[in-house]
């Protein structure tokens, strides 16, 4: 993936929107997390897509799946090896090469003062 510049804490922004539903069945967060991938990708250029990771808290039970790019050219991880997914955004703004040219999407006060 090329050096993202927009990077989105993905829980975050899902448990800030009207994407998680009501319902409360046995896949409703992979659902939900599907329906804001959905929304990004209609949302966003092209070029966007391709300069943009969502990152998610790793899964507590069973295993995290991969990070992975969607068809739309969105990339997408699950910080599997962080405690929770603001470990792995905080590493990803201290590790970019031009930090002030990253867009950190958040309302998260720590990843805010962070970025």
């Amino acid at each position: 993936m090329p050096v993202p510049k927009l990077l989105i804490d993905g829980y975050n922004v899902l448990f800030q929107s009207q994407l998680v539903g009501r319902g409360r069945g046995p896949q409703w967060l992979h659902a939900a997390r599907n329906r804001l991938l959905k929304l990004l990708a209609s949302r966003l250029t092209p070029d966007e897509l391709s300069t943009t990771q969502v990152v998610f808290d790793a899964p507590r039970m069973g295993p995290a799946p991969p990070g992975l790019t969607q068809p739309s050219g969105l990339s997408v991880c699950f910080a599997v090896d962080h405690d929770e997914a603001d470990d792995l955004l905080e590493q990803i703004v201290r590790e970019h090469p031009t930090p002030k040219q990253l867009t950190v999407v958040s309302s998260d006060q720590r990843i805010r003062r962070c970025a």
